[in-house]
Order: structure tokens, then C-alpha cells, then sequence
């Protein structure tokens, strides 16, 4: 058969249609995931002209199985071991069903988006589990796919994201009461708390994220032996998937705890996961995302065990030490960012190591560590050079399209407002620069 008579898709495939490029509907798998080894997938029409009859058919065609003309709670009435269990992951189905989006089209969001700077779960092992979805209809991992809905859902026309959350809250409170604490349940939390911090509630996001760590110490998930990788291609390949998956997550988990505490009025307050004991360095010679943000958590951790000992002239030695040890990470990561091509790639460590800076420095101001007039000169002077950094990257984040924006880890807002409120505090209302850190806090901030 010749190229002009092979068979083509009625539709472009999932792949294409997430990256919005042109698809050449080949069957049985298109030129561009022929190249790059994946999955090629061609959905059915939203209103099939036929109901699926089997929950082997439902598991068959996974991609479907959240269309609302398709979804049949009657099928799946003895899916599940326990009917409250059952209930549970019923719910969860529905109200994803209500958004109107496909599984196929959250799952690739998620991973071509929101996983890279959540890089907790396993793409071979999501999907493996998401193929015998229909058969096991397992709440915890329906649980994670609500949650995942949710954290997908940020510019997806016509979804209420409040209403939503507040559904996906609901929902994950109550399989916190019915179901052990597993692994999906914990990442679902995780993705939750980081809705909430995306979406200025860090108070919300802190609670959320302490609850996690709790289920992880419960469910008895292995603690990192290693640094966290997410992979050159945004997947966990290593040897064991679900020991890289749990050790991944306790990084995440240790790494936003940190962030949310930030934002607190009261930063002096114990942490509930504890920064795993590797000693990371700023070393240029690993060019992983996850990895760096790691090490930004790491100095970000100093920073805040350091203030919250008692005050002292070896407190301000430290801090000193912690000062030069971020800017010199900050300076190579910087670099990194430049060299790679790709600028949103080490936003999430850039804007950690900027955040632990900022802290460090209104700290060192505020309480007047040592009563030298040089300590709070230097920190006057380091939060100014702060600032303008902050400018620098808002002005590159006005230039960014829509799509790319959307990979921004939703910490570079928060650098956005604290050198929005540095440049305020000096009274710079008419200032060029305050106008463009307000422009792409309007633009790109998220709303309560």
C-alpha cells in the first residue's frame, strides 16, 4: 500500500492535539509518536453512537470512559470490594465527567505540564493502572485522578475551578476516613496542597501538605536514599518504579512544606516532614529540574532552621554561610536556565533559591543580628539586587505565550509579589518596574 492509500484517523491523536501541532492521523500510530516511542491514541467522537456494554470494554477504551454519555454507574456496582469504597470512586467519577474532559486529555496535561514541577508519579505505572482501571475501580487512585482534573483544570474554558475544588476537597477528606493511606491518596494530597498554594491559600496548602506526611509515615513509605531525578524525559526510569515513585514523593513533599512555610506570618514553627539526610551540592553536572529544586530546598532549609535557633552570634555565622552558599547556587542554576535553551525548565529551583534569599535578608534587617550597620547595609543591598533579578524574570514571563506559561511553577509568583512588596516598601509607586511586576501579578497570579 502506498503512503497516499494507508489508512488515516477520522480525529488527530491525543499526542498532537495536547501539543496543538498538526497530526498525520496514521494508522496505527501517527508519524510524530512513531519517533517518539509513545502510545499513539485516537479517541472515539464524545457521543458514541454506541453504549459499552462490559467493564472489560470500559477498560479496553479507558479514554472514553469519562464522557457523560458513556458513564454508567450500574456497571460498576460490584467492581469494588466494599460498597462505600465503591461509592467513593463512583463520586469521583462523576464529577469528573461533569467538566466534560476526557481522561486521555487530563493525563497528558498533566504530564506534559504540571509534572514538571510535581514530578510524583510514575507515567508507566499510571498507566498501567489506568488500564485495569474499570475492573478494580480502586478509590484512591480515582481520588488522584480528581485531583489531578483539578490541577489541569486551571485554564480549561468553561470550568468552575472553585466549585471543583471545593468537590475535590470533600471527596479527599472523606477517603482519608474510609481508605488505608496509600501512595495514590498521598500524591493526590500533594497535587491538592499545591492547588491551594497556586492559588494563595499557603495556610490551606501548609495543613493540607502536614497531613500528607503524616499518611506517609503511616502507610510506610520508603525515605530517599538517593537525590530525586524525574527523568530525562519528565518519567521515572529507574530500576524499580514504585520505590523511585515513593522516594520521589517524600522529596516533593519535603521541598513544598518548605515553600508553603514561606508564606507564613510565623516561619519560626516546626516542619512536619524532615529534609532527608544527603548532603546535595550545587553542582553543575546535574542538569535534572527536580534535582536542583531538591538542592534550593536543601539551602532553603538551612535558612529556616538557622532563624528558628535561639539568636546568637554563631546564628548570624550561619546565616552568613547559608547567604554564600545560595547565591553561588543561584549564579550557576542562572546559568543553567541559559545554557539549556529552555527558560521555564529550572524556574522552580530559581525561584526557591530566590524566595530563601528574600527570607534570609528581611530577617537579618528585621531583627538587627549582629548591630553592625555593614550587616544591614549588605542586606539592604542584597534585597535590591533581588528585586531587580525579580524583574528581570517578570519582564521574561510577559514575553512567554500562554502555553508556556502554563509550565511555570507556581512559586515564581510568590518572587513576583514579595519584589512587588520590596520595591513598594521604598516607595517606587511611579516606578517602570513596579508597573510590570503589577502587570504580570494581574496577568499571570493566580486569584484565591
Amino acid at each position: 500500500m502506498t503512503s497516499t492509500q494507508r489508512p488515516r484517523a477520522a480525529n488527530v491523536c491525543v499526542h498532537c492535539k495536547a501539543r496543538k501541532k498538526k497530526c498525520d492521523k496514521a494508522l496505527p500510530t501517527c508519524g510524530y509518536c512513531a519517533r517518539k516511542g509513545l502510545k499513539c491514541q485516537y479517541r472515539r467522537p464524545r457521543f458514541a453512537p454506541h453504549h459499552t456494554k462490559s467493564i472489560e470494554g470500559i477498560a479496553g477504551n479507558y479514554q472514553s470512559l469519562f464522557s457523560e454519555s458513556e458513564f454508567n454507574p450500574t456497571l460498576y456496582l460490584n467492581a469494588a470490594p466494599h460498597r462505600s469504597e465503591n461509592t467513593l470512586s463512583l463520586e469521583a467519577q462523576r464529577i469528573i465527567s461533569t467538566t466534560g474532559r476526557y481522561l486521555d486529555e487530563i493525563s497528558v496535561r498533566y504530564f506534559q505540564i504540571v509534572h514538571h514541577y510535581i514530578p510524583i508519579v510514575s507515567r508507566n505505572r499510571f498507566q498501567t493502572t489506568l488500564i485495569s482501571f474499570g475492573a478494580t475501580q480502586e478509590p484512591e487512585f480515582a481520588i488522584l485522578l480528581l485531583a489531578m482534573c483539578l490541577v489541569t483544570s486551571q485554564s480549561s474554558p468553561g470550568t468552575d475551578v472553585t466549585s471543583l475544588y471545593h468537590s475535590v476537597r470533600s471527596l479527599y477528606l472523606q477517603a482519608q476516613t474510609i481508605c488505608k493511606p496509600s501512595l495514590s491518596l498521598i500524591q493526590a494530597g500533594i497535587l491538592l496542597a499545591v492547588h491551594e498554594y497556586s492559588h494563595r491559600a499557603p495556610e490551606q496548602a501548609l495543613i493540607t501538605i502536614g497531613g500528607c506526611v503524616r499518611m506517609a509515615h503511616t502507610a510506610g513509605l520508603l525515605r530517599p536514599t538517593c537525590p530525586p531525578t524525574s527523568g530525562d524525559s519528565g518519567t521515572i526510569q529507574k530500576n524499580d518504579e514504585q520505590i523511585d515513585e515513593q522516594m520521589n514523593t517524600w522529596w516533593a513533599m519535603s521541598i513544598y512544606e518548605r515553600m508553603f512555610l514561606c508564606e507564613q506570618t510565623v516561619v519560626d514553627q516546626p516542619l512536619v516532614s524532615k529534609m532527608p539526610d544527603i548532603t546535595l551540592t550545587s553542582s553543575a553536572q546535574n542538569h535534572d529540574a527536580f534535582y536542583q529544586a531538591a538542592q534550593a530546598a536543601w539551602l532553603l532549609d538551612r535558612v529556616l532552621s538557622t532563624l528558628s535557633a535561639p539568636d546568637s552570634e554563631d546564628r548570624h555565622t550561619r546565616l552568613q554561610g547559608v547567604n554564600l552558599k545560595l547565591q553561588r547556587f543561584l549564579a550557576m542554576v542562572t546559568e543553567l536556565s541559559s545554557s539549556s535553551g529552555t527558560s521555564t525548565v529550572y524556574c522552580w529551583a530559581i525561584s526557591v533559591a530566590i524566595r530563601a534569599l528574600f527570607l534570609l535578608h528581611y530577617r537579618v534587617l528585621s531583627d538587627g543580628q549582629d548591630g553592625s550597620e555593614r550587616s544591614a547595609n549588605s542586606s539592604a543591598v542584597a534585597l535590591d539586587s533581588l528585586t531587580r533579578m525579580v524583574v528581570d524574570i517578570a519582564d521574561l514571563h510577559n514575553r512567554l505565550s500562554p502555553d508556556q506559561v502554563d509550565a511555570l511553577p507556581p512559586s515564581c509568583g510568590y518572587i513576583i509579589r514579595v519584589g512587588l512588596e520590596h520595591m513598594q516598601r521604598k516607595s517606587c509607586e511611579t516606578d517602570a518596574a513596579v508597573k510590570l511586576l503589577r502587570l504580570v501579578d494581574d496577568r499571570w497570579g493566580q486569584g484565591p
